[in-house]
């Protein structure tokens, strides 16, 4: 295997350029000394996108969806100011509210939770 780092962008135009040749996956790997997954990724790369590039594509995920609503992460930033609690505490009062069909979060009152909350989601509410 390449330990070296990268392959370089001339690398990967003689991997694609022999893949083009008919010469197999296993051959072309084994001459460059790069994995099989290696040419096949080059290779899809070069037959899926638009132009051919042979560029290495950021591994930031370019949306990040979030795991809780805005709303939620009120309601534990609100129950953290009012009782000075921590993570698994709120989690634990989270939890076990009951399920109401509507209202507004009033003093002492939380709305209903329809989804699944890990710890971490509580722990990583932004406190404003």
């Amino acid at each position: 295997m390449n330990d070296v780092g990268p392959i370089r962008i001339a690398v990967r135009k003689l991997m694609v350029s022999a893949r083009k040749k008919g010469k197999k996956i296993k051959s072309i790997a084994k001459m460059f000394g790069v994995s099989r997954k290696t040419v096949w990724k080059w290779w899809r790369r070069t037959r899926k996108r638009g132009g051919i590039s042979y560029k290495n594509l950021s591994t930031r995920p370019k949306t990040v969806y979030r795991k809780i609503d805005r709303k939620l992460e009120e309601q534990i930033i609100a129950i953290r100011k009012l009782t000075n609690w921590r993570t698994e505490r709120i989690w634990k009062v989270l939890i076990s509210v009951p399920k109401i069909s509507s209202g507004t979060c009033q003093k002492g009152y939380l709305q209903a939770i329809n989804i699944r909350i890990s710890r971490q989601s509580i722990n990583c509410a932004r406190v404003l």
